[in-house]
């Protein structure tokens, strides 16, 4: 079984939230991070034969972000 997933993102000049200087809010992060997380239910999921479970991020408590925006590609 997976222990873990690591999932990266590259911001693309069309992406919805992207500002007049092409970069993405930091707090955007938080749907790539849901994203990464769907991804590994999907993979343990698999592993047991499962299918994948549907689940909303239903909040996030105490976010630290250490940058304030995402640059485009």
């Amino acid at each position: 079984m997976p222990e873990r997933a690591i999932c990266s993102v590259e911001v693309d000049r069309s992406e919805l939230f992207r500002d007049a200087e092409g970069c993405v809010p930091a707090w955007v992060g938080i749907e790539y991070l849901a994203q990464c997380t769907a991804v590994y239910g999907s993979l343990l999921a698999r592993a047991t034969g499962t299918p994948p479970p549907i689940g909303p991020l239903i909040g996030a408590r105490r976010v630290a972000l250490s940058v304030e925006r995402f640059r485009a590609l």
